[in-house]
């Protein structure tokens, strides 16, 4: 994985923003709206909380808080999924064409067991 990231990163092809946070994962205890699942809902409020981060802080994941508020059952979908990295997971547009590091970032805020198998 380092390899991987310093062959990116020499190529220009590397955000340190998104690498930081691909290995911290969301740092805001703070949420701005309540989680749309409700106290006890599938999403934790952890998991809440590190989407109205992404949301805010990466181009990338504009729009990401509100898309998941609309399409709820859909995400509720891929978060139950076994292999939610699988390319045929079928994240709802447009998260379903997110670079690499992306894709861990957000499995990072959404199924951190994944994050592994991914790399």
């Amino acid at each position: 994985m380092l390899i991987c990231l310093k062959i990116m990163e020499e190529q220009g092809e590397l955000d340190q923003r998104e690498v930081r946070f691909m290995m911290t994962g969301g740092t805001s205890v703070e949420m701005k709206r309540p989680n749309p699942t409700g106290e006890g809902g599938w999403m934790t409020d952890k998991i809440w909380s590190s989407i109205l981060q992404a949301s805010e802080e990466f181009e990338c994941f504009k729009g990401l808080d509100e898309n998941v508020e609309l399409y709820l059952d859909e995400w509720e979908r891929v978060y139950n999924l076994q292999q939610p990295q699988a390319k045929d997971a079928n994240w709802p547009a447009p998260f379903n064409n997110l670079t690499f590091i992306q894709q861990c970032m957000f499995l990072r805020i959404f199924r951190t067991d994944k994050v592994i198998p991914v790399i």
